[in-house]
């Protein structure tokens, strides 16, 4: 959220809750039809496949997240890594278009 600019995050974090939240909705009823071939006492257990496969999945999730997920510049500002947090800015900016100006309120880079 927080390199996407400041006007828009607002609009941004609904829409991805909303979208992310409808999708999942979506796919958790189809995941359940498909595993349910109907409601008798024989078939109770497939919800137990539908908990079971909606755990992975978001096991899954968590760790491609923490491997491929950057840290944010103000992230490595507060960490000490003011050198690092440059060039993430530096690279932001390039792939967003703008000059490397515009990370400007970031300190200068340390000589040596």
């Amino acid at each position: 959220m927080e390199l996407s600019p400041p006007s828009a995050r607002r609009r941004l974090a609904v829409a991805l809750v909303g979208c992310s939240a409808s999708a999942g909705r979506i796919l958790l009823a189809l995941l359940a039809f498909a595993l349910d071939s109907g409601w008798t006492y024989e078939h109770a257990a497939s919800w137990r496949a539908v908990v079971v496969l909606c755990s992975f999945l978001s096991l899954a999730g968590l760790v491609l997240a923490v491997y491929n997920l950057p840290e944010s510049p103000e992230w490595m500002l507060a960490n000490g890594m003011p050198d690092q947090a440059r060039l993430a800015a530096d690279t932001l900016s390039h792939d967003n278009g703008r000059p490397p100006a515009a990370a400007r309120r970031l300190p200068p880079p340390r000589p040596g």
